[in-house]
Protein backbone atom coordinates (compact mmCIF):
# COMPACT_ATOMS: atom_id res chain seq x y z
CA UNK A 1 0.00 0.00 0.00
CA UNK A 2 1.39 3.34 -1.12
CA UNK A 3 2.14 6.18 2.29
CA UNK A 4 -0.05 8.45 2.68
CA UNK A 5 1.07 11.93 2.40
CA UNK A 6 -0.58 15.19 3.99
CA UNK A 7 -2.17 17.22 1.13
CA UNK A 8 -2.51 20.25 3.25
CA UNK A 9 -1.26 21.71 7.07
CA UNK A 10 -3.89 23.32 8.73
CA UNK A 11 -3.84 27.08 9.16
CA UNK A 12 -2.23 27.86 12.58
CA UNK A 13 -4.64 30.62 12.43
CA UNK A 14 -8.44 28.85 11.64
CA UNK A 15 -7.71 26.07 14.55
CA UNK A 16 -10.68 23.21 14.02
CA UNK A 17 -10.54 23.67 9.94
CA UNK A 18 -8.11 21.40 7.96
CA UNK A 19 -7.75 19.03 5.94
CA UNK A 20 -8.42 15.43 6.14
CA UNK A 21 -6.69 12.38 3.81
CA UNK A 22 -8.45 9.26 3.66
CA UNK A 23 -7.07 5.78 2.93
CA UNK A 24 -7.56 6.05 -0.62
CA UNK A 25 -5.20 9.60 -0.78
CA UNK A 26 -8.63 12.00 -1.12
CA UNK A 27 -8.85 14.79 0.51
CA UNK A 28 -11.53 16.86 1.95
CA UNK A 29 -12.87 19.44 4.48
CA UNK A 30 -13.05 18.33 7.91
CA UNK A 31 -14.18 20.68 10.86
CA UNK A 32 -11.70 19.49 13.40
CA UNK A 33 -9.16 16.95 12.21
CA UNK A 34 -5.99 17.43 10.59
CA UNK A 35 -5.58 14.17 8.51
CA UNK A 36 -5.89 10.15 9.14
CA UNK A 37 -5.37 7.11 7.10
CA UNK A 38 -3.02 4.41 7.36
CA UNK A 39 0.76 5.11 6.78
CA UNK A 40 3.26 2.21 5.94
CA UNK A 41 6.01 3.83 7.65
CA UNK A 42 5.50 3.75 12.19
CA UNK A 43 8.41 6.58 12.56
CA UNK A 44 9.18 6.91 16.27
CA UNK A 45 5.97 5.72 17.29
CA UNK A 46 6.82 1.68 17.70
CA UNK A 47 3.43 0.80 15.89
CA UNK A 48 3.10 -1.31 13.04
CA UNK A 49 2.85 0.79 10.05
CA UNK A 50 0.20 -1.14 8.14
CA UNK A 51 -2.15 -0.52 10.93
CA UNK A 52 -1.45 2.95 12.10
CA UNK A 53 -3.57 5.53 12.03
CA UNK A 54 -2.81 9.17 12.42
CA UNK A 55 -5.21 12.27 13.70
CA UNK A 56 -4.56 15.67 14.68
CA UNK A 57 -5.34 19.18 15.44
CA UNK A 58 -3.84 22.40 14.48
CA UNK A 59 -2.58 24.43 17.81
CA UNK A 60 -1.21 28.09 18.99
CA UNK A 61 2.42 27.34 19.08
CA UNK A 62 1.99 28.91 22.48
CA UNK A 63 -0.40 26.31 23.70
CA UNK A 64 1.79 23.41 22.40
CA UNK A 65 4.98 24.63 24.44
CA UNK A 66 2.12 24.04 27.60
CA UNK A 67 1.98 20.32 26.23
CA UNK A 68 5.54 19.27 26.03
CA UNK A 69 7.18 17.13 28.69
CA UNK A 70 8.57 19.63 30.35
CA UNK A 71 5.80 21.04 30.99
CA UNK A 72 4.24 18.87 33.60
CA UNK A 73 0.58 20.15 34.24
CA UNK A 74 -0.39 19.56 30.30
CA UNK A 75 1.80 16.70 29.65
CA UNK A 76 0.64 14.73 32.30
CA UNK A 77 -2.87 14.22 31.46
CA UNK A 78 -1.39 13.44 27.72
CA UNK A 79 0.59 10.56 29.42
CA UNK A 80 -2.45 9.00 30.91
CA UNK A 81 -4.43 8.75 28.07
CA UNK A 82 -1.64 7.64 26.27
CA UNK A 83 -1.81 4.70 29.14
CA UNK A 84 -5.53 4.40 29.11
CA UNK A 85 -6.03 4.11 24.88
CA UNK A 86 -2.74 2.52 24.25
CA UNK A 87 -2.26 5.22 21.48
CA UNK A 88 1.03 7.62 21.37
CA UNK A 89 0.12 11.47 21.72
CA UNK A 90 2.69 13.64 19.95
CA UNK A 91 3.44 17.69 20.13
CA UNK A 92 5.14 19.01 16.92
CA UNK A 93 6.42 22.12 16.66
CA UNK A 94 5.52 23.13 12.90
CA UNK A 95 5.20 25.45 11.48
CA UNK A 96 2.31 25.15 11.88
CA UNK A 97 2.31 23.64 15.32
CA UNK A 98 -0.06 20.62 16.05
CA UNK A 99 -0.79 17.94 18.35
CA UNK A 100 -0.72 14.43 16.78
CA UNK A 101 -2.34 10.68 17.91
CA UNK A 102 -1.49 7.67 17.02
CA UNK A 103 -2.82 4.01 17.14
CA UNK A 104 -4.06 0.72 15.97
CA UNK A 105 -7.80 1.99 15.18
CA UNK A 106 -9.46 4.75 13.79
CA UNK A 107 -11.93 4.04 17.56
CA UNK A 108 -8.81 4.10 19.65
CA UNK A 109 -7.45 7.29 17.80
CA UNK A 110 -11.14 9.18 17.85
CA UNK A 111 -11.39 8.54 21.42
CA UNK A 112 -8.11 9.78 22.47
CA UNK A 113 -8.60 12.81 20.50
CA UNK A 114 -11.67 13.77 22.04
CA UNK A 115 -9.91 13.77 25.23
CA UNK A 116 -6.91 15.57 23.48
CA UNK A 117 -9.19 18.58 22.82
CA UNK A 118 -10.71 18.60 26.17
CA UNK A 119 -7.22 19.23 27.67
CA UNK A 120 -6.67 21.89 25.38
CA UNK A 121 -9.35 23.64 26.35
CA UNK A 122 -8.55 23.24 29.68
CA UNK A 123 -4.74 24.30 29.19
CA UNK A 124 -5.98 27.19 27.00
CA UNK A 125 -8.35 28.35 30.21
CA UNK A 126 -5.29 27.95 32.55
CA UNK A 127 -2.88 30.31 29.90
CA UNK A 128 -2.16 34.00 29.24
CA UNK A 129 -3.50 36.45 31.14
CA UNK A 130 -6.64 37.55 33.41
CA UNK A 131 -9.06 39.34 31.53
CA UNK A 132 -11.65 39.41 34.43
CA UNK A 133 -11.92 39.62 38.03
CA UNK A 134 -14.66 39.86 40.25
CA UNK A 135 -14.51 41.94 42.85
CA UNK A 136 -16.47 43.73 45.81
CA UNK A 137 -16.66 47.60 45.75
CA UNK A 138 -16.31 49.05 49.04
CA UNK A 139 -15.60 52.52 47.92
CA UNK A 140 -18.69 53.77 49.59
CA UNK A 141 -17.87 55.32 53.45
CA UNK A 142 -14.55 54.99 52.08
CA UNK A 143 -13.61 58.34 50.44
CA UNK A 144 -13.29 60.87 52.65
CA UNK A 145 -10.60 58.09 54.67
CA UNK A 146 -9.13 57.16 51.72
CA UNK A 147 -8.49 60.31 50.16
CA UNK A 148 -6.99 61.73 53.32
CA UNK A 149 -4.82 58.20 53.77
CA UNK A 150 -3.94 59.74 49.62
CA UNK A 151 -3.05 63.31 51.16
CA UNK A 152 -0.56 62.14 54.27
CA UNK A 153 1.21 59.82 51.99
CA UNK A 154 2.15 62.90 49.53
CA UNK A 155 3.23 64.62 52.26
CA UNK A 156 5.66 62.24 53.39
CA UNK A 157 7.04 61.78 49.88
CA UNK A 158 7.34 65.44 49.70
CA UNK A 159 9.42 65.89 52.48
CA UNK A 160 11.73 63.23 51.32
CA UNK A 161 10.59 59.72 54.18
CA UNK A 162 9.61 57.89 51.62
CA UNK A 163 12.54 56.97 49.13
CA UNK A 164 11.80 55.84 45.76
CA UNK A 165 7.75 56.29 46.09
CA UNK A 166 5.85 57.80 42.86
CA UNK A 167 2.53 59.29 43.96
CA UNK A 168 0.66 57.71 40.61
CA UNK A 169 1.14 53.88 43.09
CA UNK A 170 -1.46 55.35 44.80
CA UNK A 171 -4.93 53.92 43.83
CA UNK A 172 -7.86 56.05 43.56
CA UNK A 173 -9.95 55.64 46.92
CA UNK A 174 -13.31 55.62 44.48
CA UNK A 175 -11.52 52.18 43.04
CA UNK A 176 -11.38 50.57 46.28
CA UNK A 177 -12.23 46.95 46.22
CA UNK A 178 -11.96 43.69 47.58
CA UNK A 179 -10.69 41.14 44.88
CA UNK A 180 -13.42 37.93 45.16
CA UNK A 181 -11.25 35.98 42.45
CA UNK A 182 -9.26 36.71 38.48
CA UNK A 183 -10.45 35.08 35.13
CA UNK A 184 -9.66 33.84 31.81
CA UNK A 185 -13.16 34.71 30.04
CA UNK A 186 -13.59 33.65 26.40
CA UNK A 187 -16.72 35.70 24.79
CA UNK A 188 -20.18 36.88 25.93
CA UNK A 189 -21.08 33.06 26.60
CA UNK A 190 -18.76 32.87 29.46
CA UNK A 191 -19.15 36.31 30.85
CA UNK A 192 -22.84 35.03 31.05
CA UNK A 193 -22.43 31.89 33.00
CA UNK A 194 -19.93 34.30 35.58
CA UNK A 195 -23.30 36.33 36.07
CA UNK A 196 -25.35 33.78 36.84
CA UNK A 197 -22.87 31.95 39.15
CA UNK A 198 -22.24 35.15 40.86
CA UNK A 199 -25.96 35.61 41.43
CA UNK A 200 -26.98 32.10 42.33
CA UNK A 201 -23.92 32.96 45.13
CA UNK A 202 -25.21 35.82 46.43
CA UNK A 203 -28.64 34.60 46.82
CA UNK A 204 -27.24 31.18 48.63
CA UNK A 205 -25.09 33.17 50.54
CA UNK A 206 -28.20 35.47 52.20
CA UNK A 207 -30.34 31.69 52.92
CA UNK A 208 -27.11 31.18 54.66
CA UNK A 209 -26.22 33.64 56.56
CA UNK A 210 -27.19 33.81 60.48
CA UNK A 211 -24.85 36.18 61.57
CA UNK A 212 -27.13 38.95 61.53
CA UNK A 213 -25.96 42.86 60.85
CA UNK A 214 -22.63 43.34 58.42
CA UNK A 215 -20.49 46.30 58.43
CA UNK A 216 -17.14 46.58 56.26
CA UNK A 217 -14.60 48.20 58.64
CA UNK A 218 -11.04 48.86 57.39
CA UNK A 219 -7.83 49.79 59.46
CA UNK A 220 -4.69 49.04 59.22
CA UNK A 221 -1.94 48.57 56.64
CA UNK A 222 -0.17 45.66 55.85
CA UNK A 223 2.67 45.14 53.01
CA UNK A 224 2.92 41.81 50.58
CA UNK A 225 6.41 40.95 51.57
CA UNK A 226 8.11 40.79 54.64
CA UNK A 227 10.97 43.90 54.37
CA UNK A 228 9.74 47.16 54.80
CA UNK A 229 12.28 48.68 53.01
CA UNK A 230 11.41 47.30 49.75
CA UNK A 231 7.92 47.53 49.26
CA UNK A 232 5.73 47.64 46.10
CA UNK A 233 2.37 47.27 47.49
CA UNK A 234 0.05 48.43 50.65
CA UNK A 235 -3.40 46.90 51.25
CA UNK A 236 -5.79 48.45 53.99
CA UNK A 237 -7.18 45.43 56.45
CA UNK A 238 -10.45 44.33 56.97
CA UNK A 239 -11.43 43.94 60.51
CA UNK A 240 -12.74 40.79 61.90
CA UNK A 241 -16.61 40.38 62.07
CA UNK A 242 -19.63 39.60 60.62
CA UNK A 243 -18.94 41.31 57.31
CA UNK A 244 -15.53 39.29 57.31
CA UNK A 245 -17.14 36.22 57.90
CA UNK A 246 -19.77 37.07 55.21
CA UNK A 247 -17.19 37.30 52.69
CA UNK A 248 -16.12 34.35 53.47
CA UNK A 249 -19.00 32.48 52.67
CA UNK A 250 -19.32 34.20 49.75
CA UNK A 251 -16.26 33.41 48.01
CA UNK A 252 -17.19 29.71 49.67
CA UNK A 253 -20.07 29.58 47.61
CA UNK A 254 -18.89 31.41 44.79
CA UNK A 255 -15.80 29.01 43.79
CA UNK A 256 -17.84 26.45 44.24
CA UNK A 257 -20.65 28.06 41.53
CA UNK A 258 -17.93 28.46 39.06
CA UNK A 259 -16.16 25.49 39.24
CA UNK A 260 -19.67 23.53 38.88
CA UNK A 261 -20.12 25.56 35.13
CA UNK A 262 -16.18 25.20 34.20
CA UNK A 263 -15.54 28.63 34.42
CA UNK A 264 -13.05 27.98 37.02
CA UNK A 265 -10.30 25.25 36.74
CA UNK A 266 -9.00 23.24 39.50
CA UNK A 267 -5.62 24.23 39.06
CA UNK A 268 -6.47 28.19 39.56
CA UNK A 269 -7.62 27.02 43.20
CA UNK A 270 -3.47 26.68 43.63
CA UNK A 271 -2.50 29.72 41.44
CA UNK A 272 -4.38 31.85 43.07
CA UNK A 273 -3.91 30.71 46.59
CA UNK A 274 -7.73 29.89 48.01
CA UNK A 275 -6.51 27.07 50.04
CA UNK A 276 -3.99 26.70 52.74
CA UNK A 277 -1.82 23.40 52.99
CA UNK A 278 -4.50 22.01 54.97
CA UNK A 279 -6.65 22.63 52.34
CA UNK A 280 -8.80 25.58 54.38
CA UNK A 281 -10.07 28.42 52.85
CA UNK A 282 -7.58 31.30 53.05
CA UNK A 283 -10.08 34.26 52.09
CA UNK A 284 -6.95 36.95 53.06
CA UNK A 285 -9.35 39.58 52.26
CA UNK A 286 -7.90 42.88 51.63
CA UNK A 287 -8.11 46.61 50.03
CA UNK A 288 -5.27 48.01 47.87
CA UNK A 289 -4.27 50.92 48.48
CA UNK A 290 -0.02 51.51 47.10
CA UNK A 291 0.52 49.62 44.25
CA UNK A 292 3.95 50.28 42.39
CA UNK A 293 3.14 49.12 39.02
CA UNK A 294 1.02 52.31 38.39
CA UNK A 295 3.94 53.91 39.38
CA UNK A 296 6.47 52.85 37.06
CA UNK A 297 6.78 53.96 33.32
CA UNK A 298 5.38 50.21 31.95
CA UNK A 299 2.68 49.45 34.18
CA UNK A 300 4.20 45.88 33.73
CA UNK A 301 6.92 46.19 36.87
CA UNK A 302 6.99 47.29 40.10
CA UNK A 303 9.23 49.10 41.99
CA UNK A 304 9.99 49.29 45.11
CA UNK A 305 10.12 51.69 48.16
CA UNK A 306 11.27 52.47 51.67
CA UNK A 307 8.26 52.40 53.72
CA UNK A 308 8.98 52.62 56.94
CA UNK A 309 8.21 55.67 58.24
CA UNK A 310 5.10 54.88 56.58
CA UNK A 311 4.37 52.16 58.79
CA UNK A 312 5.53 53.83 61.89
CA UNK A 313 3.12 56.62 61.52
CA UNK A 314 0.21 55.03 59.92
CA UNK A 315 0.37 51.62 60.50
CA UNK A 316 -3.18 51.47 62.24
CA UNK A 317 -4.89 53.95 60.12
CA UNK A 318 -8.64 53.99 59.80
CA UNK A 319 -10.29 54.00 56.78
CA UNK A 320 -13.72 53.72 58.01
CA UNK A 321 -16.44 51.53 56.96
CA UNK A 322 -18.89 50.99 54.60
CA UNK A 323 -22.68 49.55 54.98
CA UNK A 324 -23.18 49.05 51.55
CA UNK A 325 -21.36 47.51 49.02
CA UNK A 326 -21.52 46.36 44.96
CA UNK A 327 -20.52 43.26 43.31
CA UNK A 328 -18.74 43.65 39.86
CA UNK A 329 -17.74 41.72 37.48
CA UNK A 330 -14.83 44.09 35.39
CA UNK A 331 -12.32 43.58 32.69
CA UNK A 332 -9.00 43.56 33.77
CA UNK A 333 -6.73 47.09 34.55
CA UNK A 334 -10.10 48.92 33.05
CA UNK A 335 -12.11 48.41 36.19
CA UNK A 336 -15.11 48.63 33.18
CA UNK A 337 -18.22 47.93 35.52
CA UNK A 338 -19.81 44.59 33.57
CA UNK A 339 -22.90 43.70 36.01
CA UNK A 340 -23.46 45.37 39.50
CA UNK A 341 -25.12 43.28 42.38
CA UNK A 342 -26.33 44.62 45.90
CA UNK A 343 -24.63 42.83 48.25
CA UNK A 344 -26.32 42.39 51.49
CA UNK A 345 -25.14 44.31 54.37
CA UNK A 346 -26.52 46.42 57.49
CA UNK A 347 -29.82 47.46 55.70
CA UNK A 348 -30.92 44.31 54.63
CA UNK A 349 -31.69 42.76 58.05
Amino acid sequence: MASLSRMSQPDPCCEGFSIVVDAAGRAFHHPSLTYWGKEEQAGASGMSGEEMVRKGVALHAKVAALLKPDCAEGRAQLDAIEQSLGVEVVVEDGPPAQIVVLGDSVQAVDAALAQVQAVIKAVKATSGPYTHFINLRVSEGLRLGGADFAEKLRSLAHDGKLPGFRSPSIVDPGQYHVTLCMLRLRGEEQISTVIQCLQNSVVETIKQWEGGPAVCSVRGIGMMNDDVTEVDVVYAKIQDGPFLAMLHQLQSNLLGSLQQFNVLPTSELQKQRFYDAKGQLNGKFHVTVINTKFGSSGRSARVSFDATELFDQFGEFDFGSCKTAELHVSRMVLYFLIIMLWFPSCNSF
